[in-house]
């Protein structure tokens, strides 16, 4: 039996089922315990091992995955407020971490505040 509820709302992904970052699944989640009803299925960078496809989507809503583990989810670094990620001159190291492998690839940015749009091409 699963702990299911409502999936947790993510800003920056709104629709992570059907980006398949997440996943049904009955595995208990191994920060929380809980079982409920679907698993994180995307990257984790983490010193810990075990932690793909065993966590829950609400321990990472809450920070709770990413503070336990001291893990992080997209390999970039994190930015705490979208204007000042726009704001921001884009690095070297985030632009590249947008991999298309290897095919020519088009990127648009909106910032949920201030609706800055920022574009990025990447034909390497």
């Amino acid at each position: 039996m699963t702990d299911a509820g409502p999936l947790p709302e993510f800003p920056y992904h709104p629709d992570p089922l059907a980006t398949g970052s997440v996943a049904a699944s009955d595995t208990a989640c191994v920060c929380c315990g809980h079982r409920r009803g679907h698993v994180y299925t995307g990257p984790v960078f983490a010193v810990a091992d075990g932690l793909d496809d065993a966590l829950c989507p609400w321990c990472l809503a809450d920070g709770t995955a990413a503070e336990r583990y001291e893990a992080q989810f997209t390999g970039l670094r994190a930015f705490p407020d979208a204007s000042e990620f726009l704001a921001a001159e884009f690095d070297e190291a985030f632009l590249g971490a947008l991999d298309a492998e290897g095919q020519p690839t088009a990127y648009l940015f909106r910032c949920r505040h201030c609706a800055r749009h920022l574009a990025y091409a990447d034909f390497s």
